[in-house]
């Protein structure tokens, strides 16, 4: 554990220990001149002890009281599961409580002891026993200004989601999925902090949502690259952390959030791109997985920002983990990444087909220009499995983007899937039957396009057949 962190931990301790020093430094002088002075009787000794005894219980019932209020209306407004927060992190109200019961039990001692004849024969004793008293009631009152400052720094929806978050590791997570399969959600460490999420997101409270899934990501993230996860591990895992981000995500586009939308998205891609620099690709594929639910339901709304950010972010997750399979050795790993790649293309292709039908033009042509990307690489990868995923994506955007009109959006599929054509003819991934494939999209499309009479742009999608066949008979020529 860090410094800070230690610091943050015991923000309350530390705030009464500088109040107990700042009492002993500044009021300890005047009151010991004070007393050197002061004249006791009984009747007055009483009075003021009884006087500030019943100030202590009054104040002490009233903070007690508006504690229990704030506690109530932080889990009313964001979830019932913080209020496990408060008690175990707020050491500042039974900090408090104690130095109120010891000033209060201390001066009721007192008291008693006025109408006792011990001290007659020792004033100057007695004088120093109200002399404590009276230091009890200082710190009691001045303990106020520190506990006020913390209760109010941790009724910030901020300082909650951190403290949730130190209960976010490794086991945790594994614990709260093996022991909780009837009732997952109680033992879930990030359950909390995505109700307070979920809470947020309908009172369009992005600055909460925002440290939330930040701190959600940062935490798993911290996980995946300073664990030991074997493969079972990292898959219950990155499937647990991804399904809530997607459930988030959806939430959030289906209220037309749009900034909330592409602050899932932000984090999945962040997350992603890590996860493909560790080689995780079973992680990768979930994250893939998620931004194609999220970018789907974001292109249903007519989220045109969120569906072009999550295409590139697909794009930008698929450039590293293609990188990592030109290095990979291991096959394990390397067929993991492809599946990742996979999955990467299929989750474009949802994104680009809903963008299409929600008339998205910009959109969908981002969509097909990650494709194009994505393509390119994993043909140069000779990744065959996934190069063919990414024809039968370009085909069904292309197709899908004809029969609603968008001509210029067809154009680009076609322009795409020769670019993803020709790398994969000239690394001769199953020659013939790539080929075939591409030959049989071509065709697919300008036919649509003919009963859509495109004609502009079928005239171009032939020109694109006619170029990649030109390109197939200089490579047969070779």
């Amino acid at each position: 554990m860090s410094l800070k962190d230690i610091i943050f931990k015991f923000s309350g301790v530390i705030l009464y220990l500088i109040s107990i020093v700042f009492i002993l430094i500044v009021f300890a002088p005047f009151l010991i001149s004070s007393f050197r002075f002061l004249n006791i009787d009984n009747d007055s000794a009483r009075y003021m002890l009884s006087a500030l005894v019943q100030s202590e219980a009054a104040i002490l019932a009233i903070v007690v009281s508006l504690s229990l209020i704030a506690v109530q209306h932080a889990a009313s407004s964001y979830s019932t599961r913080i209020i496990d927060v408060f008690k175990s992190k707020n050491s500042g109200l039974w900090i408090l409580t104690g130095i109120y019961i010891l000033a209060i039990i201390y001066g009721l001692g007192v008291i008693l002891l006025i109408d006792s004849t011990d001290h007659i024969n020792n004033k100057e004793n007695f004088k120093n026993y109200i002399k404590l008293a009276y230091y009890f009631g200082i710190l009691a009152f001045l303990s106020l200004v520190p506990y006020i400052w913390s209760i109010l720094n941790l009724l910030k929806p901020s300082t909650v989601i951190n403290m949730l978050t130190e209960r976010i590791t490794k086991q945790s997570i594994l614990s709260a999925i093996e022991e909780g399969q009837e009732k997952p959600d109680d033992k879930d460490p990030i359950q909390p902090i995505i109700d307070i999420v979920r809470s947020s997101l309908m009172k369009y409270d992005y600055e909460t949502v925002r440290d939330g899934l930040r701190a959600i990501g940062y935490r798993t993230n911290q996980i995946f690259k300073n664990e030991t996860l074997n493969e079972a591990e990292g898959v219950i895992i990155s499937e647990h952390l991804f399904t809530h981000f997607t459930r988030v995500g959806k939430l959030a586009a289906r209220r037309r959030d749009d900034d909330s939308t592409s602050e899932v998205i932000a984090n999945l891609q962040k997350t992603g791109i890590i996860m493909a620099e560790q080689r995780l690709g079973y992680a990768v594929i979930h994250v893939a997985f998620s931004l194609g639910e999220v970018g789907k339901v974001a292109a249903e709304q007519k989220l045109w920002e969120a569906t072009w950010q999550t295409a590139l972010s697909l794009r930008e997750i698929g450039k590293v983990t293609a990188e990592q399979i030109l290095d990979e050795n291991s096959s394990q790993m390397a067929d993991s990444l492809e599946k990742a790649m996979w999955q990467i293309a299929d989750s474009l292709e949802k994104v680009g087909i809903s963008s299409a039908k929600k008339k998205l033009e910009k959109a969908t042509l981002k969509t097909v220009d990650s494709l194009e990307k994505v393509g390119i690489s994993v043909a140069k990868q000779k990744l065959e499995y996934s190069t063919m995923k990414v024809i039968e994506a370009l085909e069904k955007v292309g197709i899908v983007a004809a029969e609603n009109k968008f001509g210029d959006v067809t154009v680009k599929s076609s322009k795409a899937l020769l670019e993803v054509g020709s790398v994969a003819t000239e690394q001769m991934l199953i020659f013939d039957v790539f080929i075939t494939k591409i030959k049989a999209t071509f065709e697919k499309i300008i036919n649509v396009l003919d009963k859509q009479e495109l004609e502009e742009a079928k005239i171009e999608v032939e020109d694109y057949l006619e170029n990649y066949i030109e390109k197939v008979d200089e490579k047969n020529s070779v």
